[in-house]
């Protein structure tokens, strides 16, 4: 069974492995893979400080999306407006507009990824999973790295907190690979009748070594900060695997799997 809530620290034995097929039944560990426990501490002031952080984040993503954003598209409707009325004189001016077009495409282009990273519309407006699957061919075009998705069409009934909380732990998760480019990293998640299981699985050994890394601590208090819980397994050749889990409310959860 999964861990419990309710529970002071997280459970790491038999942490089951997100898959269509189990249901969230237990499977046993790998050989040679060896549980990492991580204790379940969640200061007030340190949730009071992330979700600080979390509503700045949204206030300066929906400033550069409602100020700059909206500069930025006038400017280049006005540019276009100046190069029709130039006919066809003055070739050179209409190559110098051209090249000012094509700049605030790319400066439009840059606005538009930072309010994404800042807190992503898809993330708003439509779920998780979609915002999870942007990201991670977002890193793939911009890192070249190999991150593979396995996430439901249908996305799990979540308050927008708990959505930002587990996107920015995959975030934090994810990132334990970084400067292993080549590792593939795999991003799955289900939902089944009141539970919702997101895993990381680093494929390459990362240098996550116990559970006082301060990556991991961030990633279990965003997770804790909802009500959830998170297992970490680390295996023989320093390969790791990160489970996220969260209670669905039964009125939320009725529809889900």
């Amino acid at each position: 069974m999964l861990p419990a809530v309710s529970q002071p620290h997280c459970r790491l034995k038999d942490t089951p492995s997100v898959s269509n097929q189990d249901h969230f039944g237990c499977s046993e560990s790998a050989a040679g893979e060896r549980p990492m426990k991580v204790s379940r501490r969640s200061p007030r002031l340190a949730t009071y400080f992330q979700r600080q952080l979390d509503a700045e984040r949204a206030a300066v993503a929906r400033e550069l999306h409602d100020d700059l954003g909206g500069l930025l598209v006038a400017a280049k409707m006005d540019l276009t407006h100046i190069e029709r009325s130039l006919g066809v004189e003055r070739p050179e001016l209409r190559t110098r507009i051209a090249q000012l077009q094509q700049n605030l495409d790319t400066v439009i282009s840059a606005e538009r990824r930072l309010v994404e990273k800042l807190q992503p519309g898809l993330l708003v407006h439509i779920g998780l999973f979609a915002a999870l699957r942007w990201y991670a061919a977002d890193l793939a075009a911009h890192t070249g790295g190999a991150y593979q998705t396995d996430l439901p069409k249908e996305e799990a009934p979540l308050e927008l907190p708990a959505r930002v909380a587990l996107y920015r732990a995959a975030q934090e998760a994810i990132a334990l690979g970084e400067g292993t480019t080549g590792s593939p990293v795999q991003i799955k998640a289900v939902v089944r009748r009141d539970r919702l299981a997101l895993e990381i699985v680093h494929s390459r050994a990362i240098a996550t070594t116990s559970e006082d890394d301060l990556r991991v601590r961030v990633i279990l208090h965003r997770v804790s900060s909802v009500g959830g819980e998170l297992a970490l397994v680390r295996g023989a050749e320093g390969t790791v695997r990160l489970l996220l889990t969260l209670a669905l409310p039964a009125t939320m959860s009725a529809g889900g799997g």
